[in-house]
């Protein structure tokens, strides 16, 4: 039997993963307008979260959204904060958007960019925001942030 506090950790990182979603859900929504391009939320298909589909043209291009927080961690805050996939994931998806819900930043990292972890483990992947003294994101990974253009070009017509 759980106990309480363990179900209670759970619902919220159950709360924060679906929060992460709907807000880049919501930042896709806005930056495909007047493009020929769609957001859809991955309900059938294993290992991604969003689907953008340009109408156009067919493309497809998968994202896997992962959402982490320091808002309910005990101790010191955090300075690197590690967003993990698994191989399935990996493999099933074209860009990783890796949301900092305590600075409500995001950081779009193409799969290609993400590091290969040793063999054995569960996550395989993994992209870490590194955040220094003053809890600002280090040049290395501040050049993903809200770089919404590194998925396609009409994303960075945009700015919201």
């Amino acid at each position: 039997m759980l106990n309480p506090e363990d179900k209670l950790l759970q619902n919220i990182q159950s709360l924060t993963a679906e929060i992460g979603e709907k807000q880049v859900l919501l930042r896709f929504f806005l930056l495909v307008q007047n493009t020929p391009w769609q957001v859809f939320q991955n309900l059938g298909e294993a290992s991604y979260s969003l689907l953008l589909l340009n109408t156009a043209n067919g493309d497809r291009i998968r994202v896997k959204v992962k959402t982490r927080q320091g808002m309910y961690v005990v101790g010191r805050p955090r300075r690197r904060i590690k967003f993990s996939l698994t191989e399935d994931e990996y493999q099933s998806c074209d860009f990783l958007v890796a949301y900092f819900m305590d600075d409500n930043a995001f950081y779009i990292v193409p799969k290609a960019d993400l590091q290969e972890l040793p063999p054995g483990s569960l996550a395989r992947w993994r992209f870490t925001l590194e955040l220094d003294r003053r809890r600002e994101p280090i040049p290395e990974c501040a050049r993903y942030r809200d770089a919404w253009d590194s998925i396609h070009a009409d994303f960075g017509k945009r700015k919201i």
